[in-house]
């Protein structure tokens, strides 16, 4: 009987184990929904899976034991079927605020259950609360919503005495205060030294601010603020920041590809880097350094000097020799300790030069640092600054890629344009700050609507492109169509008008289309086939 008892204790901890394991993804999948709530419509059978959702986390950890995430989900729930929506077909703000509140508590309950139980890894009890500061409402959540989107958990902050009581509580990831906050609530107080020393606070501090003057940015860098962002914020720029500064991995993984002939070597540099969240890539293979790079789009190569057959400054010079890639950050491992060497290396594009043997730490952070940098400036030149888009060039330069893989690999791909109709009036009626809106919501819309592996971009003005790899024009269509409907009963507002906006779409597709020129101007002519039969529809070219 005592042997019966204790394999029953045995499984039931083993499942315990796992279900644990499982929450951070639960947690997740709940804010998601409610993220795509906030920024699309709020049907109200997405509000029923949402609550659905926390149904069974009610369920599952009372089940389990975990009485406090239990009592968190409950209440999500019960909040959830009383949530009110108003006429215009949003849920109104009171119950915004409060699911918001209900949601940083579950997260904070979930993460309470993963650091008490002492079998769990500790990379899963990292939080990923970020504090906004900021007694300006719209600017605040405006910021919330994008960060949500990226699955971090925020909690909007308008007063000290909320400040305080959150941080007995919950330790954030990260804090953004708002300098006019700064300056309001702590009068002549330095607000990050009071942080810092009387409430024990050492998470990283960003400054937001209306001002970009220098003075500013020096008294930002007196203070100790480990950022400094000018509003409007630029979001894609903020988010890469964060992920610098706390390694939280709210973004996509670095991609690094390193080209070592040495496969145990290879396999030890990939397992140091992988560790440290790193995606990496190996190419044994000198003659296919070319092909792996197209086929990997990485951020950073690494190349090993002594390459058989050809060396890696040759490797290099190959590189260069593209247009695309004569930018490409690159990193020269090598034992060679002649300073000729490192000059040749640098006359042809090395931007680091590492010497081998080289200790663990030294190896992470010299390529950390190198492909932050490197993805922080891409941003900013190929990010739009509105919707956090990939710009027109970025655009030309993916399809192009895509296009290689599919005629490698003989797969479909779709091009998709996108146009919002009559948009030259929304902006004559409503300013170009209420059309600036509704290009941000498109912009979202599309982001949280389409597939991880699919590509958003703004093409220019009120077009946006999608590139979905792996997909016939017949599945881009339906696709399309069903985003489009979709949008189209979106709300947007104006002071106290609400308006709805639709869009027409134009759709080509490989193999009919080979070449990327023929493909996008394809798109265009269906485009515009959309917009002279009526508008809000799609054509397939």
């Amino acid at each position: 009987m005592s042997d019966t008892i204790d394999k029953f204790e045995k499984k039931f901890q083993e499942s315990r184990l796992q279900y644990i394991k499982s929450l951070p993804g639960k947690i997740s999948e709940i804010n998601l929904i409610w993220n795509q709530l906030n920024t699309s419509a709020w049907r109200l059978e997405v509000i029923l899976k949402m609550r659905n959702l926390a149904h069974n986390l009610s369920g599952s950890g009372g089940t389990f034991g975990f009485h406090e995430l239990s009592e968190q989900a409950k209440q999500l729930e019960q909040e959830l079927d009383m949530i009110k929506i108003n006429n215009d077909g949003i849920a109104d703000e009171e119950s915004i605020t409060k699911i918001n509140d209900l949601l940083i508590s579950l997260q904070e309950a979930s993460l309470h259950t993963i650091q008490v139980y002492p079998s769990i890894p500790a990379s899963l009890s990292k939080t990923n609360l970020v504090y906004i500061l900021d007694t300006d409402k719209d600017s605040s959540l405006g910021m919330s919503r994008q960060l949500l989107y990226f699955g971090c958990n925020v909690k909007i902050i308008s007063d000290i005495s909320t400040l305080a009581s959150n941080i007995q509580n919950s330790t954030p990831l990260l804090i953004i205060i708002d300098t006019e906050f700064a300056n309001l609530m702590f009068k002549n107080y330095n607000v990050i030294q009071t942080l810092r020393k009387e409430w024990l606070l050492t998470c990283p501090i960003i400054y937001i601010s209306r001002s970009n003057s220098f003075e500013d940015r020096i008294i930002a860098i007196k203070e100790g603020a480990n950022a400094y962002f000018n509003k409007p914020i630029d979001i894609s720029l903020l988010l890469e920041r964060i992920n610098i500064l706390t390694n939280a991995h709210i973004v996509e993984p670095y991609r690094i590809l390193l080209v070592e002939d040495d496969l145990q070597l290879a396999n030890l540099y990939s397992l140091i880097l992988e560790r440290g969240g790193l995606k990496v890539f190996v190419e044994t293979i000198s003659e296919q350094v070319i092909n792996r790079i197209l086929d990997t789009n990485p951020e950073l190569v690494v190349i090993d000097l002594s390459m058989p057959k050809y060396n890696g400054i040759e490797l290099i010079k190959v590189i260069r020799q593209h247009q695309s890639l004569f930018t490409l950050p690159i990193i020269l491992l090598t034992s060679e300790k002649d300073v000729n060497i490192q000059f040749l290396a640098t006359e042809i594009g090395v931007d680091v030069f590492l010497t081998k043997p080289i200790t663990e730490k030294h190896l992470f952070d010299s390529i950390l640092n190198r492909v932050q940098r490197s993805r922080y400036t891409n941003i900013s030149i190929t990010k739009d600054s509105l919707t956090g888009l990939f710009v027109h060039k970025k655009i030309n330069e993916y399809l192009a890629e895509q296009l290689h893989l599919c005629k490698r690999y003989n797969t479909p791909l779709s091009y998709i344009i996108i146009d919002l109709d009559n948009f030259k009036n929304i902006n004559d009626t409503y300013g170009h700050l209420t059309g600036d809106s509704v290009i941000i919501t498109l912009a979202n819309f599309l982001k949280i609507s389409v597939r991880v592996t699919d590509f958003v971009g703004r093409y220019g003005g009120e077009q946006l492109v999608c590139i979905c790899p792996e997909t016939t024009a017949k599945a881009a269509f339906n696709i399309i169509e069903r985003l489009r409907k979709h949008f189209a009963a979106i709300n947007h507002y104006y002071e106290d008008q609400t308006f709805r906006v639709t869009f027409s779409a134009g759709i080509a597709s490989f193999p009919k289309f080979q070449d990327q020129d023929i493909m996008m101007a394809e798109a265009d002519k269906a485009l515009y086939k959309s917009k002279d039969n009526g508008r809000n529809q799609s054509t397939i070219a």
